[in-house]
Order: C-alpha cells, then sequence, then structure tokens
C-alpha cells in the first residue's frame, strides 16, 4: 500500500528523517503524530520557545489590541 507518508523501499539504510514538519502548531503535532504511527521518522521543528502555537500560547497582540474592549 503506498500513501503519502511511505518510505520508498530502495532508500539508504539510514534515510535520515521521512518526514520534517515546521511549525509545532496544533496541525504540526497531529501531523507528526500520524506519521509516527505510519512508521516513519519525524522531525518536529519549532523556531519558538513553546509548542501549540496560538491554541496553547495564552493572550498576544490579537487579543489585547483593542483597549476599548
Amino acid at each position: 500500500m503506498t500513501s503519502f507518508f511511505s518510505v520508498p523501499p530502495d532508500a539508504d539504510a539510514d534515510p535520515g528523517f521521512g518526514l520534517v514538519v515546521y511549525g509545532a502548531t496544533p496541525a504540526g503535532i497531529l501531523a507528526s503524530v500520524v506519521a509516527a504511527r505510519a512508521g516513519l521518522r519525524v522531525a518536529l521543528l519549532e523556531p519558538s520557545s513553546h509548542l501549540g502555537g496560538m491554541a496553547t500560547s495564552g493572550l498576544c497582540a490579537t487579543d489585547v489590541s483593542d483597549r476599548r474592549l
């Protein structure tokens, strides 16, 4: 069965990562989990100091920019 997450059978013995995900947002985390469960070696990269994106960041500029509210 071939899927988006499959590694070619003729890949080197150490193919590195089958998938590299940039951005540990909820979608990036889920893509990483699904790929790992499918058997790929996954690297999840996040340029900031925390995971989860807007879903876990708490208040940000979009929440507090209008002081009248």
